[in-house]
């Protein structure tokens, strides 16, 4: 008489043929059992989450920087954690000092755009302040030399073309100056994405606060 294999059932304890896929005794399904969903650690955390987790139920954190999935049985993965000392230079992509100016293995001398942000928000305010810095002295002329043509003579129709105009200038240049941020801050999330370091953007948007 040939004697079938058998285990034990991971709910009861019983002895149960090793093929069975319900347990005789308690009826608890053991697939469920064998079906473990893998695991991946949070690189946030470290903490071991789901594979399909977006979002770490522990630290609430974005998980789908990391590619590699462990399983439940593995000990915790060791996640380097960005301390907001380091950033990605743009060009050759390696990791450097989130203070730095200029790149010290490519030598690029903006390496995180910083620079061209800057410049873009100070020229768009420049011309801004002097568009209204002109409107405002010619203004003030037509009226010391007794022009019918200044800002006190004119039409309610008049006066709101001028502001309207006003307006249009600055928020053109405002949303140019925007649209620039916005390009830079995608190219470097791609960078970002691609070393598996999410805390990065949280750093990059606070290093360039700080440029204000």
């Amino acid at each position: 008489m040939i004697m079938e294999e058998t285990k034990r059932c991971p709910y009861c304890g019983e002895e149960i043929l090793a093929v069975a896929k319900k347990c005789k005794h308690c009826g608890e399904w053991l697939e469920l059992v064998e079906q473990e969903k893998k695991k991946k650690a949070c690189p946030i955390c470290g903490e071991l989450v789901d594979a399909d987790k977006e979002i770490c139920p522990l630290c609430n954190e974005r998980t789908h920087f990391l590619d590699d999935v462990s399983d439940i049985n593995m000990p915790h993965q060791h996640v380097d954690i960005n301390d907001g000392s380091y950033l990605y230079c743009k060009t050759c992509k390696e990791k450097i000092s989130a203070d730095a100016i200029t790149c010290p293995k490519c030598g690029d001398d903006d390496p995180f755009y910083f620079k061209d942000i800057m410049k873009t928000r100070k020229k768009t305010n420049i011309g801004c302040s002097a568009m209204f810095s002109i409107a405002f002295l010619l203004t003030l002329v037509f009226q010391c030399t007794g022009s019918k043509n200044g800002m006190l003579y004119w039409s309610r129709s008049e006066g709101m073309i001028f502001f309207a105009v006003l307006l249009l200038i600055f928020i053109i240049g405002k949303g140019y100056s925007y649209l620039n941020t916005q390009e830079h801050q995608k190219n470097m999330d791609n960078i970002f994405m691609n070393k598996n370091d999410s805390q990065a953007h949280h750093i990059w948007i606070n290093k360039l606060d700080e440029q204000k």
